[in-house]
């Protein structure tokens, strides 16, 4: 099944196009357009999580008046991260990837921890951050605080946001910034 999905940005000009695909593995392409954090510019990513012991494999491009650049990350089955070709052993910790300008990377632990209402849990994400296109740890705690909606908490930075899904686990709205346009299954 293939999930297509568009998101507006609300507190800047920016679109999402999301294409998500679950079979064999979960698979997201996807491409931000617009103000990227104060840049205009262009993000398109592809991220592809395996089941566990899961690896990940992500790939970012971003394009701007400043460059373009590229980034790849990679964790094996023994949770080794690599950024760039180059181990990273400080993000050992991470389970995840958090790709700081879309609301699509947040869908992956909301859908493999099936918390219930009042349950929380904790991870930690390898944060991509734009523009500078960083790379750092981020402990992160998910709070079901109803059947449509989630507490998003940055630990670390103490960043609150309020995520409200549909029945298909998808992001409908990521607090006041961004909003689901459309969402069609299979291209139809």
């Amino acid at each position: 099944m293939i999930q297509t999905i568009v998101w507006q940005r609300l507190d800047r000009t920016a679109l999402e196009f999301l294409q998500w695909t679950n079979e064999p593995a979960v698979v997201l392409h996807g491409e931000v357009v617009g103000d990227i954090n104060g840049v205009l510019g262009r993000v398109r990513y592809r991220v592809a999580v395996e089941e566990g012991p899961f690896s990940q494999v992500a790939l970012l491009q971003f394009w701007s008046d400043a460059g373009n650049r590229q980034l790849h990350l990679s964790r094996s089955r023994q949770g080794q991260w690599l950024v760039n070709g180059i181990m990273r052993p400080d993000l050992a910790t991470a389970t995840d990837v958090d790709i700081g300008v879309t609301p699509a990377t947040n869908i992956l632990p909301l859908r493999r921890f099936r918390l219930e209402v009042g349950e929380s849990c904790d991870l930690v994400a390898v944060w991509i951050q734009f523009p500078a296109l960083s790379v750092n740890l981020a402990r992160q705690r998910y709070t079901r605080i109803a059947d449509d909606r989630y507490w998003y908490e940055s630990v670390d930075s103490g960043f609150l946001a309020e995520l409200t899904v549909g029945d298909d686990g998808m992001v409908v709205q990521y607090a006041d910034l961004w909003r689901m346009l459309t969402v069609t299954e299979n291209g139809q």
